[in-house]
């Protein structure tokens, strides 16, 4: 991409008028932008690009692949700390790094947005310069036809005013003819850039489409494991439960055998008090 901006650096710098720091173009002005703005702002757009690629999509495969990598030793390490792990250590171990992956991917989506509008303005700037620098090209034409028409109405002029009239006419003439030269030029080299800003976006483009797929492969997956765990954790629960109840099933029937004896001693304690009072 740098190499693009190295090329038209010359034809910049040539074409230029001024030689002070102007501003960004603001696109809602009402005057074209110069040569300077455009090659300021297309740097801006093609350094926004690399960093995309850099930190949106390069970081981001750089950081599955550490994740990934994490979650096999994870997942497969029968020890934890020299201690021997569970069934349900390594399971709960593997749903904790699926959560992480997870999280990852809906991070990415959630960015997706951002990245796309950020590209598509990009591109569509380079464009709209593409069209100014056209729209300079044939202003340099107009203005030779309108020094042309000058100098063909200057028969009324003295000799000597005409003859120096046509001089400044076809002087200017010349150096709108080597702004066009100019201008031609950069145009054949600037036009270059958007395709590969195009291209450069559609290889985001599927980064993006294979991150949302992977997010909700994840996503899906994760919510399956989560359902395993919950429904395992509620049949364990319940198998306690269960057990709890088979206690209190015992306790409850105790209870029924003792109150059985209670109620034989109370009735034995009755009868001997009938017989006691009868004998009386």
């Amino acid at each position: 991409m740098r190499k693009i901006f190295l090329l038209l650096l010359p034809l910049i710098l040539g074409a230029c008028v001024s030689t002070n720091t102007a501003s960004a173009w603001n696109p809602f002005a009402a005057k074209d932008p110069s040569i300077e703005e455009i090659s300021e702002d297309t740097q801006e757009v093609a350094e926004e690009f690399q960093d995309i690629s850099k930190d949106y999509v390069m970081a981001s495969i750089m950081q599955y692949n550490d994740m990934l990598t994490h979650m096999r030793k994870d997942v497969t390490g029968k020890k934890w700390f020299f201690v021997e792990r569970t069934e349900k250590e390594q399971f709960e171990a593997y749903l904790g790094n699926l959560e992480d992956m997870k999280n990852f991917y809906n991070k990415l989506v959630e960015k997706k947005s951002d990245v796309e509008d950020e590209m598509s303005s990009g591109i569509r700037l380079v464009k709209d310069f593409e069209k100014s620098i056209a729209g300079k090209i044939n202003k340099e034409y107009q203005n030779i036809t309108a020094l042309k028409k000058a100098i063909a109405k200057s028969g009324k002029l003295p000799a000597d005013q005409r003859t120096a009239l046509k001089k400044s006419k076809n002087l200017q003439i010349k150096f709108s003819q080597r702004r066009i030269e100019l201008l031609r030029d950069f145009k054949k080299k600037y036009v270059k850039l958007r395709p590969q800003l195009q291209q450069a976006e559609k290889r985001v483009d599927k980064f993006i489409f294979l991150i949302v797929q992977s997010s909700e492969v994840y996503n899906s997956a994760y919510d399956t494991l989560k359902l395993q765990h919950d429904i395992q954790t509620a049949m364990n629960t319940m198998e306690d439960m269960a057990a709890e109840m088979d206690i209190l099933n015992e306790l409850n029937q105790g209870l029924e055998k003792s109150m059985d004896d209670i109620n034989a001693i109370v009735m034995q304690l009755t009868d001997m008090a009938v017989g006691l009072k009868e004998e009386k």
